[in-house]
Order: structure tokens, then sequence, then C-alpha cells
């Protein structure tokens, strides 16, 4: 996909049609896909209803994994693995197997994850009220992993 938009913006029609400003921020942006990502995340909604689907929390690490608590078809798991995310489609391979792809997209609201009709929001950092009970086997005032 780098690859592709460095061709186009290489091409003279792309050098005089988009300023220079919004070449870094096409290029910047592709370069920060997964960097967006990393950091703690909690669900602030959810639809239809959890039961169904939903990512109750995630932590996204750098090195490409992930740890988070999801519920599919209402089996609710703790799961680890590797994520790959490029800026609109988010897969999940946790390490019990299995391969979990998702159109995601970072949003000012938060983490935007759609499947079919299904949907959740994750927002930026650990919900408060888990952090306070010392759940996720994190302490109370625990500090997020980044």
């Amino acid at each position: 996909m780098r690859r592709i938009v460095a061709a186009l913006l290489a091409t003279s029609h792309w050098r005089v049609s988009i300023s220079l400003a919004t070449r870094y921020s096409l290029l910047l942006t592709l370069a920060s896909c997964r960097a967006g990502l990393h950091g703690d995340w909690h669900m602030v909604e959810c639809n239809p209803n959890p039961q169904v689907f939903c990512i109750d929390d995630a932590a996204f690490h750098g090195d490409g994994t992930y740890a988070a608590t999801t519920t599919r078809g209402g089996r609710t798991l703790r799961e680890i693995g590797s994520y790959q995310y490029n800026g609109f489609r988010l897969t999940l391979l946790p390490q019990a197997g299995g391969a979990y792809r998702y159109q995601a997209a970072l949003r000012l609201s938060g983490l935007e994850i759609t499947d079919n009709e299904k949907r959740v929001l994750l927002q930026k950092g650990r919900n408060p009220r888990r952090a306070e009970a010392g759940e996720n086997g994190a302490a109370p005032g625990a500090a997020p992993h980044e």
C-alpha cells in the first residue's frame, strides 16, 4: 500500500495537484496506522448488544501483539495474539488460532470496529471503573501499558 501511494505521489500529475502538506499528511498517516492503535482501549458503545459481539477492552502493543476481552457469538474470552492494522482493516490473530477481520477506523470519538451490522466503539485509555477495581490484572491506579 505504501509503495502504491509513493508511486502515485512521484508522478508529475500528482505533484502538481496535491500540495506538499497533503503529501506529507498521506505518508504520515500510512506510516503511523499501527502506531495510532498503541495503548489501552475500552468499550464505550456496542451494537446490537454485547452478548453477540463486543470488544470490552484491548491493549495494542508496538510490537504487533495485543490482549483483549472479546465476545463473539455469546462466548466471552480473554485472548492474546498478534494484530495487523492498515488504517481501515484490523485483523486479530489469537494465539489459540483463527483470524478475525474487521473494518476499523480511528475517529475523533475513538476506534470504531465493525463486523457487518455489528459495531463497537472503543475509547483510548483504561476503563476507569475497571482500573479502580483492579480488574484486567492491573493494580488500582496502575499506569497503562504503551
